[in-house]
């Protein structure tokens, strides 16, 4: 039942993160802002509780890549988020 409750309250918790994103002034954050916390959260409470719990010897290596691609697919995310053209290729277009 503890768990439940946990799981109730990050899921509300996520869908008040979502009903932010709709207030902001550029949804071209949005994506940065999900890959940080839909791929950063598992990465950190899987690294988190193998350690807590001390199972870092029965890790094998389909947990490492998996936290791995995770952070890559994070990073890309972040990196290659969606932003406005600049303003004078803009014009550019325009006028031609």
């Amino acid at each position: 039942m503890v768990s439940d409750r946990g799981n109730i309250g990050r899921d509300w918790c996520t869908w008040e993160y979502l009903l932010a994103f709709g207030k902001m002034s550029s949804p071209a954050f949005v994506p940065v802002i999900m890959s940080i916390i839909f791929a950063g959260a598992p990465m950190v409470n899987a690294l988190v509780s193998t350690t807590k719990e001390g199972n870092w010897a029965y890790v094998r290596w389909p947990f490492v890549l998996g936290i791995a691609l995770a952070a890559v697919g994070g990073y890309m995310i972040t990196k290659h988020a969606p932003k406005p053209p600049k303003t004078e290729a803009v014009a550019e277009v325009s006028n031609s």
